[in-house]
């Protein structure tokens, strides 16, 4: 990796403490800042397609899915979704499926909660889409739209926050200069998932044993303090 972008947001307070758009000198286009630029979202969806799979009541974290090869018929011929292995793990728990980020099982759960419904609730999170989620299908289950590093980290603050989405200060933004005593309230948000669902897909996150099956044991996502992790690549299997 000769390359990187990284934003710290505060769950509580909104704030964002650090934003780096680059590696700078080390960068191959230093003068992109990837924390704004829209990117593929990857596998870093999923996990709100499983909170909202629980909060309807469709799965559960030791409901069994199949991973197996699948053929779904779409507008545009045969989707046939492939794991970032090339490999199939058979039958395992959604724990197992989020944990180890599978993608056949990621599909599956949105053939239940269909690519509309999905799409609502990724636009409830501050995630807008391009599209509506019919022209996306059953590859949005697979982060298949562009989304910005920004707007994805304060989506994930929804799961951290127990379900409630709330927007972030700008770092540009020059309310940051008023002292906080002088500051509005931050607004109440928006709930997106109940705070079960997102107490679940948050524990499935930090949990090692539930990633085994595509990371192994030792792997860099095995931090020492609790730290819910969750990876992303891109289409053509370069970029994280």
């Amino acid at each position: 990796m000769h390359d990187a972008a990284a934003i710290v947001i505060d769950n509580r307070s909104d704030e964002v403490l650090a934003s780096l758009g680059s590696a700078g000198g080390l960068s191959n286009a230093p003068e992109v800042d990837a924390v704004l630029a829209a990117r593929q979202a990857g596998s870093t969806l999923k996990p709100f397609l499983y909170a909202q799979a629980i909060d309807e009541k469709r799965v559960t974290a030791a409901t069994l899915l199949d991973d197996a090869p699948l053929d779904l018929a779409t507008g545009g011929g045969l989707y046939i979704p492939q794991n970032y292995d090339h490999d199939f793990k058979d039958w395992g728990s959604v724990r197992t499926a989020l944990g180890s980020s599978l993608n056949v099982p990621a599909v599956r759960t949105l053939v239940m909660v269909t690519p509309h419904r999905f799409a609502k609730t990724l636009v409830a999170l501050d995630l807008p889409l391009s599209q509506a989620g019919d022209y996306y299908d059953f590859s949005l289950a697979l982060g298949s739209t562009d989304v910005t590093l920004a707007a994805l980290a304060n989506a994930y603050r929804a799961l951290a926050n127990g379900g409630v989405a709330r927007p972030f200060f700008d770092p540009a933004d020059a309310s940051r200069e008023i002292p906080s005593r002088d500051r509005r309230p931050a607004p109440a948000g928006t709930r997106v998932f109940s705070s079960e669902a997102s107490f679940i897909v948050t524990d499935i996150l930090a949990d090692n044993n539930a990633r085994t099956r595509t990371f192994g044991f030792d792997s860099v996502l095995a931090t020492r303090s609790f730290a819910a992790v969750k990876t992303g690549t891109s289409k053509d299997m370069r970029d994280n």
